[in-house]
């Protein structure tokens, strides 16, 4: 057996790492929107796709496309099919495994519509879900083999804001940026110029807090016109409902 020095090992190891986070080799600047059905009670889940679309330029980071954080409990990992490749992942949580913990879903089954959101891939890809055991580590729930190179597998149409969006600072592209969505509940169309005041208002006094004053250039924060059919939210120890 001819042995590698340890340092050219070190050096290909490490070429390899970088050809997995390279965004351009795998990925167009865009977003696959992976909106499936999360179903199960307190004891069991399963997933089942409902629709793929194309959205706008992906907003997330370009370089740190294999998650090392361990976060969530869940994570969504693509794999390139023809290589077998890791090439994105990221860690998550959701409401199904909230509820989980709700006597409702002891006696009972729900489903949940979700969203994942990942690069735009080149070629086909193979989706995995997977969540931690009870020690900690990821197992497989499901997977999916989503091809963008066929035409009826993702859709395309541009999709139409349903409601106005605004901005209330932006200091860079999203990608290199921290993006703050701010929505409103209980505001109705005659309550919108509250509702800006409000949203200017609360981050006025985020970003006079440590650690954000200091980090402000850090951010983008956005705003979404959230138009709610009454004025005012539920109060349900109150028994008033909306």
């Amino acid at each position: 057996m001819r042995w590698i020095p340890a340092p050219i090992l070190a050096v290909l190891f490490f070429a390899g790492t970088l050809t997995a986070r390279d965004f351009d080799t795998w990925f167009v600047d865009k977003t696959l929107r992976v909106d499936l059905f999360h179903t199960g009670d307190k004891s069991s889940e399963f997933f089942a796709p409902d629709h793929y679309y194309q959205a706008g330029p992906w907003a997330g980071s370009k370089t740190n496309l294999l998650s090392d954080l361990n976060l969530g409990e869940y994570q969504v990992r693509v794999y390139d099919t023809a290589s077998a490749q890791l090439i994105y992942s990221r860690g998550y949580s959701t409401i199904f495994n909230e509820w989980q913990t709700t006597p409702e879903a002891a006696r009972m089954h729900r489903t949940f519509h979700e969203t994942i959101l990942v690069p735009m891939p080149r070629r086909a890809i193979q989706l995995t879900i997977s969540r931690r055991d009870k020690n900690m580590v990821f197992r497989e729930l499901w997977s999916v083999v989503i091809d963008p190179e066929k035409p009826a597998t993702i859709n395309r149409t541009p999709a139409r804001p349903r409601f106005k969006t605004g901005t209330i600072f932006r200091h860079g592209d999203p990608e290199r940026k921290v993006d703050i969505v701010i929505l409103g509940d209980g505001y109705s169309k005659a309550d919108m110029d509250k509702f800006r005041r409000d949203a200017r208002h609360f981050n006025e006094a985020m970003f006079s807090t440590s650690p954000f004053r200091e980090r402000k250039r850090e951010f983008n924060v956005w705003t979404v016109e959230v138009i709610s059919e009454d004025s005012g939210i539920p109060k349900p120890d109150k028994n008033i409902w909306k």
